[in-house]
């Protein structure tokens, strides 16, 4: 299996735009980490996809949390048990 999530990382890396990206465990456990995206980060990443959870608690899907500055986005998605981030530059307009 982790050679297959590395594999999925460096795919997600070759997308336009992607920094970095991130797949944690449910227990904020880095499983990986390519780029920008640092694995020191996973358990705020799985944490902060916990809690955007519950604010619809009624809802079968987890939510997507969008971060956003200037220069990029940070999303967040939480599938099964794994919390994947994607650390995009933003289009210029």
């Amino acid at each position: 299996m982790e050679k297959e999530l590395d594999k999925h990382l460096e795919e997600t890396m070759t997308t336009h735009g992607v920094l970095g990206t991130m797949c944690a465990d449910q227990h904020g456990m880095c499983l990986g980490a390519k780029g920008s995206v640092s694995g020191d980060s996973a358990g705020m990443v799985t944490r902060l996809s916990e809690l955007a959870g519950q604010l619809e608690s009624s809802s079968e899907e987890d939510p997507i949390i969008c971060i956003e500055s200037d220069a990029s986005t940070l999303m967040i998605k939480k599938h099964d048990d794994i919390t994947m981030a994607i650390h995009k530059a933003k289009v210029p307009t």
